[in-house]
């Protein structure tokens, strides 16, 4: 039964070996990226226009404080999680907000302004979603 259970074992793992050198062949990796670069590039399009908009807001709150240069580059940084949290982790935003907003304090940005930039994604975000 061992020696049945050790061929059988074997067998798997040559037949593993064989799909990873097929799948990391370089003709098939550029065959793949040739499948799906219109997929990738439409993708990245749609997300650079979100990050635009979303540092665009970020960067009307943060100058109408009178925030720095320096100090604005860290809230485009809250701004872009806040983003990533509102896209993949929406049923639980509310908590992932806090924890960003703690995370971010500790870090030492301002906690006011930081909800005021968050505020500001989050309705950025929102229009976007209707299509504004």
């Amino acid at each position: 039964m061992n020696d049945i259970k050790r061929t059988e074992q074997i067998r798997r793992l040559e037949r593993q070996i064989v799909r990873y050198q097929i799948k990391s062949n370089p003709r098939e990796v550029a065959k793949r990226l040739r499948q799906s670069r219109e997929e990738m590039v439409r993708n990245y399009a749609e997300y650079a226009q979100i990050a635009q908009r979303i540092s665009q807001a970020v960067c009307g709150v943060t100058d109408a404080i009178g925030v720095s240069g320096y100090m604005r580059f860290w809230y485009q940084n809250f701004a872009r999680q806040v983003e990533k949290s509102w896209r993949t982790r929406r049923d639980y935003l509310t908590d992932d907000l806090k924890v960003l907003r703690y995370k971010w304090q500790v870090r030492g940005l301002d906690p006011f302004i930081l909800e005021l930039v968050e505020n500001a994604v989050l309705n950025e975000l929102e229009k976007i979603e209707k299509g504004e």
